[in-house]
């Protein structure tokens, strides 16, 4: 069931924001951090799954947009509210305040029902193939593509900015959160009626174009258009490709399937920043942009050459139902 795994995810963050009172040291830090990002990985996990399951597959588009707008705003509050209490209160009540918080969420937790109606049948062995679902590969691969260039971002942005005198980079990740919050479950939406492909292909060449400003970037109003290109984009991908994940494959596979689509988004930002590096180091920031942009160009060739039997249903999806939903039919090749 998806409640228990939930309530496992969630304690498994509030234990972890306790350990944080011991960890004196490096390796102790290190551990710590390792247990907090299984615990919050899993959640994060688990709410996608519960979105789908509670959503109306019409609207799986604009449920996981919403979902993720909501994350926006928390990555956006928390930072410099926590910073606050540090400087009034010290890390002891920072750390306290995320215990309460995480054990507020389980609290919440048991009002949200159990959405697995029956237990999955499972091999009676455990192999590779349990944790792979065909159809979550396509998503999941589009989105490591994109999320390589945002590891990229992540890390060296701070380093292009200071190399080309720019005095604020945090004006591009203000404006990617800002353009990320308006549009995520408008652009979630517009996929639900008009097509998984509508949406995400424009937004691929959004995000595209982001990187190509960035390569160019030499001023603060450059960077805050490279953020709203990249941040535009960028938004497409969790509601489009969570929604079009959640399509494609069993219900009794979807929890493998989404878990997949959010491991590859880390699997993404972490060989983007860990590759980029010796790029970096042999041609300066030159070409480490440009590359990320054609690795956006890519995903669309692979979206493209995936979905080549189906480019009527992707791009067309549900447009021509009404109001009560009438007229949805699901999408093609179930795996």
């Amino acid at each position: 069931g998806r409640k228990p795994v939930l309530y496992v995810a969630v304690g498994t963050l509030i234990f972890s924001t306790l350990l944080y009172q011991v960890a004196h040291n490096i390796p102790a830090l290190f551990v710590v951090r390792l247990i907090h990002g299984i615990g919050f990985g899993a959640t994060h996990t688990i709410a996608t799954i519960l979105i789908a399951d509670i959503t109306p597959k019409q609207r799986w588009g604009e449920g996981q947009g919403y979902f993720t707008a909501l994350t926006i705003i928390s990555l956006a509050v928390s930072p410099p509210l926590g910073f606050v209490l540090y400087q009034k209160l010290g890390f002891t009540i920072v750390f306290f305040a995320t215990t309460a918080i995480a054990a507020a969420t389980l609290f919440l937790a048991f009002f949200i029902p159990e959405t697995a109606k029956k237990a999955a049948k499972l091999p009676s062995h455990t192999s590779a193939r349990s944790f792979i679902v065909i159809g979550a590969i396509l998503p999941a691969s589009i989105l490591a593509l994109t999320t390589w260039g945002h590891g990229v971002i992540v890390a060296f942005l701070p380093l292009l900015t200071d190399e080309r005198h720019i005095l604020n980079p945090g004006l591009y990740f203000t404006t990617m959160a800002v353009i990320g919050l308006v549009s995520r479950g408008i652009l979630g939406r517009l996929s639900d009626r008009y097509g998984r492909g509508l949406v995400l292909v424009p937004g691929l060449l959004s995000a595209a174009a982001g990187l190509v400003t960035l390569h160019f970037t030499a001023n603060t109003p450059m960077i805050m258009l490279a953020g709203l290109l990249f941040g535009l984009g960028f938004s497409t991908l969790s509601p489009v490709l969570l929604a079009l994940t959640a399509e494609r494959v069993k219900p009794e596979r979807r929890g493998t399937a989404l878990g997949m689509v959010s491991a590859s988004n880390d699997l993404g930002i972490t060989f983007g920043s860990f590759m980029a590096g010796p790029i970096i180091t042999q041609t300066g920031f030159s070409l480490i942009f440009l590359i990320a942009a054609s690795l956006l160009l890519v995903a669309i060739a692979v979206f493209f050459i995936a979905m080549r039997h189906d480019l009527s249903k992707v791009f067309r999806f549900n447009k021509a139902k009404n109001k009560t939903g009438a007229g949805f039919k699901p999408a093609p090749r179930i795996l």
